[in-house]
């Protein structure tokens, strides 16, 4: 019994009509298919091909991030709660300063002695 070769071509390459950009789509999914680069152009089939190389299973990504408007941010808010930290011992004194004041009249006698 003779064994066909196995097709290897898993790529249809097609042209675009529009814009005549390249596109190599799977051969599955080939009928149909519009440009990837301008979106509308039909493709006209050119034949099939091979990807050569070793097809890619992950991606990795890196991401740059300008932090600086949240350092600023930080920073603020270390101000605020500094401030508030100040505020509450304040507040604090002068619990004390009226506890301290409320037992006793102008003259600096207590309640209990003018009663």
């Amino acid at each position: 019994m003779i064994q066909k070769p196995r097709d290897t071509a898993e790529y249809l390459v097609g042209s675009c009509a529009n814009c005549g950009m390249m596109n190599i789509v799977p051969r599955h999914k080939g009928d149909g298919c519009t440009c990837a680069d301008c979106g509308s152009g039909p493709l006209i089939p050119l034949g099939y091909g091979i990807l050569q190389g070793d097809r890619v299973t992950t991606m990795h990504v890196g991401v740059d991030v300008d932090t600086s408007q949240l350092d600023k941010v930080g920073e603020l808010v270390e101000k605020i709660a500094d401030h508030v930290d100040r505020i509450t011992d304040r507040v604090a004194g002068l619990k004390e300063e009226v506890s301290r004041l409320d037992g006793a009249d102008i003259h600096g006698s207590t309640r209990s002695e003018t009663i």
